[in-house]
């Protein structure tokens, strides 16, 4: 039974025992479809050259599988429709498409599907049938109000929801912050914020359209790159997070709703009401200006050169980015996907940040944001480190990281006792005249006085991957791969240039490139065995 919360059983209707008479057409069904219709159309006039240029594009979407999602898509749409929709894969394999060839406006691209067939093959449909501009946005909205629910009084879509919200939104005039943002305010939200996630991470994954969507990124893209050896383990990830920001296409001034304007005053404090309400000012690093619209973060696969992502979630643009990220690495370990390594940029310089990764068993590299003091007191017995959590000696001299003990304490020498190499041997030297006390602590002892540090003394000056250590460096480093896929969004697939005015949208389009990086990578794997100049073109989709 499907039944609202109503006083009454005048809103429950059963599905039971009703048979379904829309079913989605499988990949095998698709892949004939797009064969049968090239051997028809093969030798036209250009035919051959178009699938040559366009091969990677082309691979990128034809190589996909939906039969994981089958039943999430299927649960979309009612068992006993008026009309017999159009199959959302058709919808999906056809954004992609337009995404993949460059088309930004969905208005642009429904006239020239239906003016191309060879594109329309692709999409799995005909020109005759290729979907109308409205049809899409349909489908959005399915996507954003999750599984069908017969109509009720007593139930309001989430798409119901925004645009309440958007014909209510009378608010103050927006105002532009100038300069960046300062974030000291932020350790007390960061903290109740992850203490409520760790509180209720037995509860499930909730049902929203972030999950809907990072479901199907994680079904589609994430998992057969798995299976492909591009990514590690899922249950032992190691990623890197960051996030960008999207400008949205609407008025940030808004509309005004006083009649001030026809009286002569032009400027007024009075509430206006806004198109986009999910907009905000929000700063961008890159043009080191504040930008109007939304603010997406994602976590992005580290020990691979592909610059794959692997969760994409989306907020207003003055969100701050930690907050994003605790939320996404909670419901990535719902979904499956469990972090071992991390790197994160020194945004995320915060103690319940730390805390939260070292709850969940996480290594992290995370640089500071505001440097320490150079000589910090810390634990029961006081004891000295430096900005990079090394022990100072009586002396004063950062000691030497030596070894990990069984305890997973980290062990520090003296310093002025250090191995070199003479004759080809690996001896220990003594440089007694680096020593500002004159005299050695313990002579007797080749490396003493030894300091056992313990790794939850300080999580911000010990980290569990130690700073300044060959590991530190490695994940440091290799933190530019987010910043490459937020590039590739932005500039190669060119979403910094499409005109979105609702942040839902922005969040479903922003996952389909995400698929497409999975997907564009798999092509160019698949098509470096091949020699195109000796290979037929339908031999590529074979």
């Amino acid at each position: 039974m499907i039944k609202c919360e109503s006083d009454d059983n005048s809103c429950s209707v059963s599905v039971s025992n009703i048979k379904s008479v829309f079913s989605l057409v499988s990949d095998e069904d698709y892949r004939e479809f797009v064969i049968k219709s090239l051997h028809k159309r093969i030798f036209y006039e250009g035919t051959r050259e178009w699938l040559v240029l366009n091969r990677e594009d082309l691979l990128a979407v034809y190589e996909l599988d939906f039969e994981p999602i089958h039943q999430q898509l299927r649960c979309l749409y009612s068992n006993r429709p008026r009309h017999l929709p159009h199959d959302p894969q058709v919808l999906l394999r056809s954004l992609l498409l337009m995404t993949v060839f460059g088309v930004t406006s969905i208005t642009a691209w429904t006239k020239r599907l239906r003016s191309e067939p060879l594109l329309a093959i692709f999409a799995g449909t005909t020109i005759d049938h290729a979907p109308a501009v409205g049809t899409y946005y349909e489908f959005f909205k399915r996507l954003e109000n999750g599984n069908f629910e017969p109509k009720c009084r007593h139930r309001v879509l989430d798409s119901e929801q925004r645009q309440a919200r958007k014909v209510d939104c009378l608010r103050k005039p927006w105002i532009r912050p100038e300069g960046k943002p300062d974030n000291s305010e932020h350790g007390e939200v960061m903290r109740n914020l992850v203490k409520e996630i760790i509180s209720a991470e037995d509860q499930p994954l909730p049902n929203d359209l972030e999950t809907r969507l990072n479901l199907l990124l994680r079904d589609v893209a994430v998992k057969p790159s798995a299976a492909k050896g591009l990514i590690s383990e899922l249950d032992k990830l190691a990623v890197a997070a960051d996030g960008s920001v999207l400008k949205s296409y609407c008025d940030h001034d808004g509309k005004p709703v006083c009649d001030c304007h026809n009286q002569g005053i032009y400027k007024c404090d009075h509430a206006r009401r806004y198109s986009d309400p999910d907009s905000d000012w929000g700063w961008d690093n890159r043009v080191k200006d504040t930008v109007f619209g939304y603010r997406f973060a994602q976590v992005v696969a580290l020990d691979t050169p592909h610059n794959l992502p692997l969760y994409l979630n989306i907020d207003p643009g003055s969100t701050y980015e930690p907050k994003m990220i605790v939320r996404a690495i909670d419901r990535m370990t719902k979904m499956g996907m469990i972090i071992k390594e991390g790197s994160f940029d020194a945004l995320y310089d915060c103690y319940a940040f730390y805390g939260y990764l070292a709850h969940n068993g996480s290594d992290y590299a995370i640089p500071y944001n505001q440097p320490p003091a150079k000589c910090l007191a810390l634990g029961e017995q006081g004891m000295l480190f430096d900005d990079k959590g090394r022990p100072l000696c009586p002396g004063g001299l950062p000691m030497i990281r030596q070894m990990v003990d069984k305890q997973g304490r980290q062990v520090y020498s003296c310093p002025v006792k250090r191995g070199t190499h003479i004759d080809g041997k690996a001896v220990r030297v003594v440089r007694l005249d680096e020593c500002p006390l004159g005299a050695l602590c313990d002579p007797k002892s080749k490396l003493g006085p030894l300091v056992h540090v313990a790794k939850d003394i300080d999580l911000r000056i010990h980290p569990t991957v130690p700073r300044g250590s060959e590991k530190y460096k490695e994940l440091c480093n290799a933190r530019t791969t987010c910043e490459r896929s937020n590039s590739m969004k932005k500039e190669g697939l060119l979403m910094k240039f499409t005109k979105m005015r609702v942040m839902s949208y922005a969040h479903i389009r922003l996952t389909l490139v995400s698929i497409l990086e999975h997907s564009l990578v798999w092509a160019r794997k698949k098509l470096e065995n091949i020699d195109i100049k000796t290979t037929e073109p339908l031999a590529l989709f074979a």
